[in-house]
């Protein structure tokens, strides 16, 4: 995920009209712009993530020429993937940038990131139900840094 946000984040990408694809099989540029010649794209904006560990293409990445076409492309995701099911397609739109999420925060001095080391014991662990997420990111907070209950105030997140 580091590696993804990185190439993102160099790349400068117009977050309001970049599509993400994620492509198991392997393809050639041709067949991508025949999948998706019926949407005004700026293929001189193409660009994609190559993962030297799996050696492959990873991520495709480009530009739709504006953010409307770019909403109706993903808005029609589920029917490209179902219709090029044998590719194992993914379409998803870039995330916002940390910059934003912190200016949409009405409260900065409350905002904080959790960065979780990688590690083994992170990476065994199962991720909790939905309704119980709360509380065990609370516990790992107060058992990572060896505090009790009346010294760390939890929210909910949703």
């Amino acid at each position: 995920m580091n590696d993804i946000l990185l190439f993102e984040h160099q790349k400068n990408f117009d977050r309001t009209r970049t599509i993400r694809i994620g492509l198991r099989q392997r393809i050639s540029k041709h067949e991508i712009e025949k999948i998706f010649e019926d949407y005004s794209i700026d293929w001189n904006s193409f660009n994609y993530l190559f993962r030297k560990n799996v050696e492959k293409i990873q991520f495709i990445y480009f530009q739709c020429t504006n953010n409307q076409e770019a909403k109706r492309l993903y808005s029609d995701r589920s029917t490209l993937v179902k219709k090029y099911e044998k590719l194992e397609m993914t379409i998803t739109c870039l995330m916002e940038s940390i910059e934003e999420i912190i200016k949409k925060s009405n409260k900065p001095e409350l905002s904080g990131i959790l960065s979780v080391p990688f590690s083994n014991m992170i990476i065994s662990k199962t991720v909790p139900k939905k309704g119980e997420r709360n509380n065990a990111f609370a516990n790992l907070v107060k058992d990572t840094l060896n505090i009790t209950n009346n010294q760390v105030r939890s929210i909910k997140i949703k």
